[in-house]
């Protein structure tokens, strides 16, 4: 008997039995075993070394390779299918449970595309058998686009190209997140995380619509390397009962100096921030809510003023000076791997440009608003216990350190930074995190409800809605709509074969 004492990562579990002594040199074993250099064997002359023990390293090598590989299991769906709103059941896209080889799942990739512009579409991720969804997102959004029907910008679908970019708003982020197509083509590899099941969902927010979605993931093996969780790009490793938690806000209005909450994790919760969407609108436009400062607090005590992510707005977005959108200049819109800007406007009442009125702020009824993202899936931005992500709208004289609650000394409002006028913002925003409880008996972080529809004669009653009808009968109409999307795809497949 001998074993190996040193050997490279593919034999480092290899021991061979033998009932021979393998040429070369002892060293201090037990008695009756040789144990072998395995560098100075590999210097043995061919003459003195059997050839059986070369066959023998090598047998026994990939025997103990193969049996530590995990298998691959993936899953999905892809489908032609209909959306309603929640008056309806909604739409099953995938329902999977893990295998019991399985330590936990990822869902990794979703696209979808459908008749005009389908941002009105919500994706629904049920996880590990909850009764409302907790990972609920409109597709525009989750890509980075808040204003998708806007014109002339990326990620929305205008078929006009704006000056220097691709028609119908093409762009892409590293290939993280983007849009390909027309009619939507939106896409997102947003990796969310489950430990037992996975069900998706797709409804509207309005009228009903004929899409094509495709939803994918994968099972981790517990023969993996990866079995005790999910390692990021910037080399963090999660734990394995870490969640994907997005945390919204949908349309709300916070006025001069307020804080928005982007990010508020409670105490007894560990997470990672991985990506932010902000869209913002304003009136007038070119106020100063662009001041305002990103302040991240790593616990749950927010000790002022935090960390610093950006002295300004656009700062925390890696741009600068209102994204170029001084004194009369066109913006610069961007799509980069960590950060970009995918809109940018400033319209006048009638809804024409004033995007080079030559000051600021613009006259009364203009509004402005803007669409930016910003990953942090390189980097460690973290919650250690609980803690915040803070975005204030506009800031003070003392940028980032000064009036945190809004008033001076003497309980009066404090100025605006450079006595500019600070004016109410009306919020949309997307926040991704990792989260787990510290404590794993106190079960996941909180989620919010699911995305709901603000006019129920337009949408229907709240979603999930226990008295859902079942998905009707396609009348004529919506046959014709379905098999025209059916057409148009084999069509343009036809007119590429040609090309």
């Amino acid at each position: 008997k001998f074993a190996i004492k040193q050997c490279p990562p593919i034999y480092a579990s290899l021991i061979v039995c033998s009932s021979a002594n393998l040429p070369g040199k002892s060293s201090h074993g037990s008695q009756g075993a040789k144990q072998v250099d395995l560098f100075r064997c590999a210097a043995v002359t061919p003459g003195t070394m059997h050839p059986q023990w070369l066959m023998v390293f090598l047998h026994a090598g990939l025997v103990a390779s193969q049996s530590s590989v995990p298998i691959p299991l993936t899953f999905g769906n892809g489908v032609l299918t209909e959306a309603f709103n929640s008056t309806f059941k909604p739409a099953l896209i995938l329902n999977h449970t893990l295998s019991p080889e399985a330590s936990y799942g990822v869902m990794t990739h979703w696209w979808s595309t459908g008749e005009i512009v389908n941002d009105e579409m919500v994706l629904d991720y049920w996880i590990d058998g909850e009764s409302i969804p907790s990972v609920s997102f409109q597709l525009g959004m989750a890509a980075g686009q808040g204003w998708p029907r806007m014109k002339d910008d990326l990620g929305g679908d205008s078929q006009e190209p704006g000056p220097g970019w691709a028609p119908r708003g093409i762009y892409s982020a590293g290939g993280k997140i983007g849009k390909h197509g027309p009619a939507g083509a939106y896409m997102g590899y947003h990796k969310i995380l489950f430990q037992k099941s996975i069900v998706v969902t797709a409804r509207t927010l309005g009228s009903a619509q004929v899409i094509y979605l495709v939803v994918r993931g994968h099972e981790v093996p517990k023969s993996s390397h990866a079995a005790a969780g999910l390692t990021l790009p910037s080399g963090f490793t999660l734990p394995r009962n870490a969640r994907t938690t997005l945390q919204r806000i949908d349309n709300r209005t916070f006025e001069r100096l307020d804080w928005v909450p982007v990010v508020d994790l409670p105490k007894g919760f560990a997470g990672l921030l991985h990506l932010v969407t902000l869209a913002p609108e304003t009136s007038p436009a070119g106020n100063a809510y662009i001041e305002g400062c990103w302040h991240l607090y790593t616990d749950s005590k927010k000790q002022w003023p935090g960390i610093i992510m950006g002295t300004g707005t656009e700062d925390f977005f890696d741009s600068s000076y209102y994204f170029c959108a001084l004194s009369g200049s066109d913006p610069c819109l961007y799509a980069h791997d960590n950060s970009g800007l995918l809109h940018f406007s400033r319209l006048w009442p009638n809804g024409t440009s004033a995007i080079h009125y030559p000051t600021r702020p613009l006259p009364q009824g203009t509004t402005e608003r803007f669409s930016a993202y910003r990953f942090f899936d390189a980097e460690v931005v973290g919650f250690r216990d609980g803690g915040a992500l803070h975005w204030r709208v506009g800031d003070v004289d003392d940028k980032c350190s000064g009036c945190p609650t809004g008033k001076d000394e003497h309980g009066r409002q404090c100025k605006g930074a450079f006595g500019q006028i600070i004016n109410p913002v009306t919020v949309k925003s997307y926040a991704w995190l990792y989260t787990w409880p510290l404590d794993e008996s106190k079960g996941n972080a909180p989620s919010q409800e699911p995305i709901q529809c603000t006019d129920a004669s337009l949408c229907g009653p709240r979603f999930p809605f226990a008295a859902a009808l079942e998905r009707p009968n396609l009348d004529t109409s919506m046959i014709a709509r379905a098999e025209l999307l059916r057409l148009a795809t084999r069509d343009t497949k036809q007119m590429l074969h040609n090309i």
